[in-house]
């Protein structure tokens, strides 16, 4: 039977699904980050460059981070999300278990 419906989950899985949102919440922090430091060296870039294709190439590579950008803050948003499901979670265990 556990197979098919799985084993009860205990405490300590909601607070390891906690640990691994967190880490996954640093490590899209840390690349957005360094997404924002290569968009400064493009900015830089396209300020030195001359009007023309490099320019222009410039400008897609520029596009493209910000695209890649945008992604990891929908995922990091998301992530919070799941953050906060979880404390609510471990709330209403807290309280069921208070009360029985």
């Amino acid at each position: 039977m556990k197979k098919i419906f799985g084993a009860k989950k205990s405490k300590d899985a909601i607070q390891d699904a906690t640990s691994q949102i967190n880490k996954r919440g640093e490590s899209v922090d840390e690349k957005i980050k360094a997404m924002d430091e290569e968009l400064e060296r493009y900015k830089e870039q396209i300020r030195k460059a001359r009007p023309g294709p490099s320019q222009e190439a410039i400008k897609a590579r520029a596009l493209r981070l910000l695209k890649h950008r945008r992604l990891y803050e929908e995922q990091r948003n998301m992530l919070k999300d799941a953050k906060q499901a979880m404390s609510a979670m471990k709330a209403a265990n807290k309280e069921m278990s208070s009360r029985g």
